[in-house]
């Protein structure tokens, strides 16, 4: 849902249908959606994310993934 309301967003922010003009404005907007605010860098990474990554190893123990730069 909070995807369809950032497209929405953006298609109607960029008063365009097109997903370059769409980008280009969530690009410079936050969004205010039911997951809270969200807002996108110059490359359309979300600038902070909400969930993180685990990984099991063979003997069943985990950790959480670090963040790639």
């Amino acid at each position: 849902y909070a995807s369809v309301q950032a497209l929405a967003a953006g298609f109607n922010g960029a008063k365009s249908n097109k997903g370059d003009a769409a980008a280009v404005w969530l690009k410079a907007n936050p969004v205010k959606t039911v997951m809270g605010e969200k807002a996108w860098d110059a490359k359309g990474d979300l600038k902070v994310s909400d969930y993180v990554v685990y990984q099991w190893d063979a003997a069943g123990k985990y950790k959480q993934l670090e963040k790639q730069k």
